[in-house]
């Protein structure tokens, strides 16, 4: 009796087991449509977020402003803020004296567009020459013609090869410049490769102690908020008009700014990873321990 109950508690367990295994995977299955679902939903709206190339139309504004070129992304259309001009201004002021034009006088020239704001911050400076349109700067006639500016003021695109295109390009022109990017910019073969090692001709780097001092913003109001995620620098060469140390001396110190001709924080070596940085510190306190023994 005892065996024949045994068997039927078996049988009907493993009946039990196979239900619930089914169970399961319906279940599995229902979750995972779910999912894909969701992801299929996410890319669709993720489509959207950058400048359609063939239309020339940013999904993300409200308005579809039409831009003359082609291949610039969402993430490149942010206006530099006017706290971030404010801060060469002195810098531009010598240069202006330098080359015996009023602000007035001053050809400036920003080869890439967003909505134009540049013209509007520069002219509260008193600068109001200032070219800045709605065009492809690489099929431009300033793009080779140099005679018809006199300084270059920019903040490029970050997407593609823009950065790089436009440092060999500033190099080229052999006019003072003034290029706004990440400080880790810094540390790019494309940017080392184009340095002066003479201390008259190097650059000069102008730059926010505190990163969250430049609120960039888009035009649709969309994106970054808050200040910038990365520190933002000023990539500046005076060396054709006046050289790098005597414009260094010239320049006001300003409490908030860093002024300076040799990066410092490390810029051109890369951060280690969690281990190394751990053993780095421990060969530090260990030359400290030492250094304090022979006193």
């Amino acid at each position: 009796m005892f065996d024949i109950i045994q068997v039927k508690k078996k049988k009907y367990s493993k009946k039990n087991a196979r239900k619930r295994k089914n169970e399961q995977k319906a279940t599995m299955k229902l979750h995972d449509d779910n999912n894909n679902n969701n992801n299929n939903n996410h890319r669709k709206r993720k489509k959207h977020t950058f400048l359609d190339k063939e239309k020339n139309i940013n999904h993300n504004t409200t308005s579809s402003f039409k831009y003359n070129f082609v291949g610039a992304e969402f993430l490149d259309h942010f206006e530099t803020p006017f706290i971030a001009y404010k801060d060469i201004e002195s810098t531009l002021s010598i240069l202006a004296k330098k080359l015996k034009k009023d602000r007035k006088e001053l050809r400036i020239y920003d080869p890439y567009y967003c909505r134009g704001t540049v013209k509007n911050h520069l002219k509260k400076m008193g600068y109001t020459n200032i070219y800045n349109e709605n065009e492809d700067f690489y099929t431009s006639s300033r793009f080779k013609d140099f005679s018809l500016f006199d300084i270059v003021i920019t903040n490029p695109p970050y997407s593609s090869n823009h950065k790089e295109r436009c440092m060999k390009w500033l190099r080229k022109t052999k006019k003072p410049f003034f290029c706004l990017m990440w400080k880790f910019a810094a540390n790019k073969k494309w940017y080392r490769d184009g340095l002066s090692n003479q201390i008259n001709t190097k650059d000069l780097y102008i730059y926010p102690k505190d990163k969250t001092r430049y609120d960039f913003k888009n035009p649709s109001g969309k994106g970054i908020h808050g200040g910038s995620p990365y520190v933002p620098l000023w990539f500046i060469n005076t060396s054709s008009v006046i050289n790098t140390s005597t414009i260094l001396h010239m320049i006001p110190k300003v409490t908030a700014l860093c002024i300076e001709n040799i990066l410092r924080g490390n810029v051109n070596k890369k951060r280690g990873n969690p281990r190394q940085r751990k053993k780095a510190a421990a060969a530090r306190r260990k030359k400290q321990q030492k250094a304090y023994q022979q006193i």
